[in-house]
């Protein structure tokens, strides 16, 4: 077995980069699903060969796609929520089209619409990647 060191994961650490629960890679394991050399047990513990995971799951990719799409997903969501609050407060303040402070409030949500697209963009060029 000649994988080398860093390609070598703990069902749980293998399965936090694939963005699935550790419970399933483990079950993979215990049902046969990888090789002897994708997958074997070590002080009771299950290792995996990132060969075994891209075999068993092509369109996830570990790494850096997943760390990427988690934290694009709560860039999303924090703006998204900004975004919300925003338009909450202008509606509880009766705000009327034109005013100082209404104007005020679009350039706001004008700025937060261009990050959440953005954001939105970069989360697609990742999955186009990770589909590639």
């Amino acid at each position: 077995m000649n994988t080398p060191l860093f390609e070598v994961y703990t069902s749980r650490e293998a399965a936090e980069l694939w963005g699935l629960s550790d419970n399933t890679v483990t079950q993979w394991c215990n049902r046969g699903k990888f090789t002897p050399t994708e997958a074997w047990k070590s002080g009771g513990v299950w290792l995996v060969t990132k060969a075994g995971m891209e075999r068993l799951r092509p369109e996830r990719r570990a790494g850096i796609d997943v760390v990427k799409m988690r934290h694009l997903r709560l860039e999303e969501a924090i703006l998204s929520h900004e975004f919300n609050e925003i338009v909450g407060k202008a509606y509880e303040d009766d705000l009327e089209d034109g005013t100082p402070e209404y104007l005020e409030i679009e350039k706001k949500l004008d700025k937060l619409r261009q990050k959440i697209k953005i954001v939105e963009d970069e989360m697609k060029i990742v999955l186009d990647y990770r589909d590639n």
